[in-house]
């Protein structure tokens, strides 16, 4: 069956396709728009229950799996959630802000998890804005040489940006900036 026709089949029959699992409130920034209170600490799911939900959402047929937060990576056993989900068959894309994404924990979710994609947050043309609405002075810089270690690792980047006051006059140069960065992009 073509992928079209699972999309359809899927919308007619009224079946989930895509899940957005938010692991942990927990967060290494503090983003200034971020709808994520950090105060929240919420209770973890133990790991047992964690990969229930997993089998439950493969056997409901869920082709797409979000793994988000807070801060994903974050979560304590992250890995071992993710690895789980990527050998139930599902296509994982990963919501992170990329700040701890170096070259040792991007080869670990390249090898564990072969994530389709991996979508990370610029804020700012430069690291004036960007750095401004994270709170965390080396932010910008950490994240766009992150970035070039997951790519030059293999690993498919997608940028994502809120447009905010603070960077609404930069988008532009954040064009610019994610066409040099040879990622995809999207600005909401």
């Amino acid at each position: 069956m073509s992928f079209s026709n699972t999309v359809k089949r899927a919308w007619n029959d009224n079946r989930l396709m895509s899940v957005l699992l938010e692991l942990t409130y927990a967060c290494n920034l503090d983003c200034t728009f971020c709808y994520n209170d950090l105060t929240l600490g919420g209770e973890r799911l133990s790991l047992g229950q964690y990969r229930s939900l997993l089998d439950d959402l493969a056997s409901l047929g869920v082709l797409n799996l979000s793994l988000s937060g807070g801060e994903p990576l974050a979560h304590p056993r992250f890995f071992d959630i993710a690895s789980h989900a990527r050998s139930l068959g599902f296509v994982v894309r990963l919501k992170t802000n990329g700040h701890a994404v170096g070259e040792s924990v991007a080869r670990r979710i390249r090898d564990e998890i072969d994530p389709f994609l991996i979508e990370v947050s610029i804020h700012g043309a430069g690291a004036a804005t960007h750095d401004r609405q994270t709170r965390v002075p080396g932010s910008f810089e950490r994240l766009v040489a992150n970035i070039g270690t997951m790519k030059s690792l293999g690993l498919r980047v997608k940028v994502n940006s809120v447009l905010t006051r603070w960077n609404e006059g930069e988008v532009e140069e954040m064009l610019d900036l994610f066409d040099a960065l040879d990622v995809l992009h999207q600005i909401d």
